[in-house]
């Protein structure tokens, strides 16, 4: 569709009203319809009646379901998200793509490249667009240092560092939240991934609690490390990118945790103070800082323009394998060997 020349609102539905969707999709899509006239939230389904009516009323959707399939019949609308646990993100954004409704999915888009390709496969086939809400990549800070990066060449990257800490994750599978830095670090290269190898350290928790370290090659010749740590005692999310010239460090503002309101510091012969969000140039509300907003406006602006969409389940393919790779507890990655 494009709105913005015939008029037509955009009639916008969510599946999920779960805590992540209340902290963070919510808020993001009541201030956006509270700044466009094209934009209307007809409705939202969950799986708890009283749970769904109230996110209903509080973030300003005109009616709530219990069945989603229920919902679109009636709605019949022009988007909708895809907000559910990963085991059912596949099944549920192929069901709406197959409808012809463009979907923004929470990530990951599968919990492997089987269903991630599954979901490429089937807009492709139904000629819909498609966004996989991958929030790091709409962070202000990220956009930031991917402004700051666009003046090199890939090449010019020697090292990217990241530490993505956590507090008292004891989850089954970390790999699901570990994506989110294993595709920053992707998108700040600009490079794929040619070969890594991967190690894991058990916490001493709980049996598959494990830190996890992945070193590798992009295909620019830049080298990268990771270490993902879930009983680390903070919420820390840091990126160190080296160029020939000059080293840029990011710390983000996730979840407004410790390193909030986020900053990038430049260190040459000194250190330089290149961003830092308490500058008034954002707004420090987790919804904005975070991405979440940012994500939603690009998706929506995409679909009332009729623009292509970058962030598609077909650009975090790369993301969902190594994960996947992590989540199996494999030692090594090689995209040469995984094609043979």
């Amino acid at each position: 569709m494009n709105a913005a020349r015939t008029g037509k609102k955009l009639v916008f539905c969510s599946i999920g009203a779960g805590s992540l969707s209340r902290s963070a999709h919510g808020p993001a899509l009541k201030a956006l319809a509270a700044e466009r006239d094209d934009l209307v939230l007809a409705a939202v389904a969950g799986l708890d009646r009283p749970a769904v009516e109230e996110y209903a009323d509080d973030f300003g959707y005109r009616k709530a379901y219990t069945e989603y399939h229920e919902m679109i019949d009636q709605e019949k609308p022009d988007a909708v998200s895809v907000i559910v646990p990963v085991e059912h993100t596949c099944a549920v954004a192929c069901d709406v793509l197959a409808r012809g409704i463009p979907v923004i999915m929470e990530k990951p888009p599968g919990k492997d490249a089987g269903e991630t390709e599954r979901i490429i496969e089937t807009a492709r086939m139904h000629g819909v667009k498609n966004m996989v809400a991958f929030n790091r990549r709409h962070m202000p800070i990220i956009r930031r240092m991917k402004d700051i990066l666009s003046a090199a060449m890939p090449e010019d990257i020697h090292f990217i560092r990241l530490d993505f800490y956590r507090h008292a994750r004891a989850d089954a599978d970390f790999s699901t939240t570990a994506i989110h830095g294993i595709d920053t670090v992707r998108v700040l290269a600009r490079s794929g991934i040619a070969q890594c190898a991967l190690d894991y350290r058990p916490t001493g928790v709980t049996a598959g609690v494990d830190d996890i370290f992945v070193h590798g090659t992009f295909d620019s010749g830049a080298r990268f490390s990771m270490a993902f740590l879930p009983m680390a005692g903070t919420t820390i999310e840091r990126i160190t990118v080296s160029l020939k010239d000059a080293t840029y460090i990011a710390q983000l503002p996730v979840w407004n945790g410790t390193d909030a309101p986020g900053s990038i510091v430049r260190l040459g012969k000194r250190a330089e103070m290149v961003w830092s969000g308490d500058d008034g140039s954002e707004s420090t509300e987790m919804f904005r800082s975070n991405g979440f907003y940012h994500e939603h406006r690009a998706f929506i602006e995409a679909l009332v323009e009729n623009r292509s969409i970058e962030d598609d389940a077909a650009s975090v393919l790369e993301s969902v394998v190594l994960a996947d790779r992590i989540r199996c507890r494999a030692r090594a990655y090689s995209r040469d060997k995984l094609q043979r």
